[in-house]
């Protein structure tokens, strides 16, 4: 300071309390927008707390699942619809979607993600430059849960030598989502009859060692499971072999929840019904045997509704 200037002793308060006048505006922006999330969050929360009361009121018919445990792992009932990678699953958070239905391999037998084991074998093209790890890490951090699909081809190898191949290839694959973290891991397109029962039975109870700390299920037809009725039990010796079955609804068209037939009730008189609503009535006893979650496709994806409607609670949708 110059000699013989004088400073005020109130100078120095004077320059902080302009300084604090500028944050006020900036904290108060924050503190507002965080009360908006808040307050959207509850909205959110309420809506969709009414609209499962409403739901469960008017269930059909009694297909409530409870999560169970399959040896140290708990198999969840879901509700999982499809997420692609490179989305943000904050917003699929926000709206209450927890579950998030994720493709690790196509029916064309490529990856979604850079794989370490596809890259080191070439046995597919990898197109994505998604890591999967932190992929996952990411749909955790937002309180997610990842319910991963994969697309079975190694059986429709007619080599023998090379089908063992495809199928080590495959197992590596699903060991490799499960250390990346996938929390539940679906095979789709297992073709189960006589011939492949005891293979097929084989590979899935190898598949479910190597998914170690994920869950691992199969998603059998419907067919499968009429098949007790004849007295075979392919659906329950596949179930032995892996933590759950999943029962696939993609055979099911857009309109299946439209009314379609008419059917006789204990009156004698005639009650209008449609595909969907039949094919749950059928399946009744199994899902709830099964503790299964129901599969539908994103081509019939509409009847999700319906399905809740009809007693669904534990559901997922795929791609294909």
């Amino acid at each position: 300071m110059a000699k013989g200037v004088k400073m005020s002793k109130y100078a120095r308060r004077t320059s902080l309390n302009k300084r604090d006048t500028r944050l006020r505006p900036v904290i108060l922006a924050v503190l507002v927008f965080l009360l908006l999330c808040f307050v959207v969050s509850v909205a959110v929360g309420l809506s969709l707390g009414r609209r499962a009361k409403e739901i469960e009121g008017n269930r059909t018919f009694d297909l409530s699942i409870e999560s169970y445990h399959s040896g140290s792992k708990e198999v969840k009932a879901v509700d999982a619809y499809v997420y692609n990678f490179g989305a943000d699953a904050r917003t699929y958070i926000m709206r209450g979607v927890t579950d998030l239905s994720v493709c690790l391999r196509g029916t064309d037998g490529n990856l979604a993600y850079v794989s370490d084991v596809g890259v080191l074998n070439g046995f597919c093209t990898i197109s994505e430059d998604a890591s999967l790890s932190e992929q996952i890490e990411y749909i955790h951090s937002c309180g997610g849960y990842v319910c991963a699909y994969f697309y079975v081809k190694s059986f429709e190898t007619e080599d023998d030598a090379l089908r063992e191949l495809y199928k080590s290839y495959e197992i590596a694959l699903v060991q490799e989502a499960a250390r990346c973290g996938a929390d539940d891991i679906m095979l789709v397109g297992l073709n189960v009859n006589d011939s492949s029962i005891a293979e097929i039975t084989a590979y899935v109870s190898r598949m479910a060692e190597a998914a170690e700390a994920a869950t691992l299920g199969v998603l059998l037809p419907p067919e499968i499971f009429r098949m007790t009725e004849e007295g075979i039990y392919f659906a329950s010796v596949i179930r032995e072999a892996c933590d759950y079955v999943a029962l696939d609804l993609r055979c099911l068209s857009s309109d299946a929840d439209k009314a379609s037939e008419t059917l006789e009730d204990e009156d004698q008189s005639e009650k209008p019904v449609c595909e969907l609503e039949l094919m749950l009535e059928n399946m009744e006893y199994y899902i709830r045997s099964y503790s299964m979650r129901v599969v539908l496709s994103k081509d019939n994806a509409v009847l999700y509704d319906s399905a809740k409607e009809y007693g669904v609670t534990s559901i997922q949708i795929i791609e294909e």
